[in-house]
């Protein structure tokens, strides 16, 4: 079976990829266009071998169309909560730590205007995964309702909880805030 999962920046992406992997003990290939880790894997492998779970985020949108034709089954993953991902992404882009806890900040009134270019970006972004065909899931279906979890498993025949810890708030990276509102 060939997954892959398309996805905003920080909604999860990285510990549904892990929980999916492991559970039916896929090769992985994690974000294959980043800019940071160039030619980590050939076209073949992204594109072609068996038993793989490909994470790509939102910025390989060039992709988009070709990603149904060449995978059994693609999740498309959002964050309903703009304000949250929009300061997650931020902390993340500032400080370059993007898997390990963090309390978020917001110091100054430059944050402030950049936040809010970020909320609308982030908005942007979501509603063009949103008009993807498929098979559609949010962060706080994962993550908040857990009523994703069950969608997912079914959709992909996950039969195991053996790697659910994954997707357990509590090991949610920000540490100082639940889920908030739009400012």
């Amino acid at each position: 079976m060939r997954i892959a999962i398309y996805a905003q920046a920080r909604s999860g992406s990285t510990a549904l990829y892990n929980y999916i992997k492991d559970s039916l003990s896929l090769k992985g290939i994690l974000e294959p266009y980043n800019p940071k880790f160039p030619n980590r894997f050939s076209e073949k492998e992204i594109w072609e071998d068996k038993n793989t779970i490909v994470k790509f985020l939102i910025r390989d949108a060039d992709i988009v169309k070709k990603i149904p034709e060449k995978f059994d089954k693609v999740i498309y993953l959002t964050r309903d909560n703009d304000l949250e991902g929009a300061e997650s992404l931020m902390y993340a882009t500032k400080n370059d730590i993007w898997h390990e806890s963090y309390t978020y900040t917001l110091r100054d009134k430059k944050n402030k205007l950049s936040l809010k270019e970020l909320i609308t970006s982030r908005s942007i972004q979501k509603n063009y995964i949103k008009s993807q065909k498929g098979f559609q899931i949010s962060y706080e279906d994962i993550f908040y309702d857990t009523v994703g979890i069950p969608k997912i498993n079914n959709y992909i025949n996950i039969n195991t909880d053996e790697f659910l810890h994954y997707l357990d708030i509590k090991n949610k990276y920000r540490k100082d805030k639940t889920n908030r509102n739009l400012i």
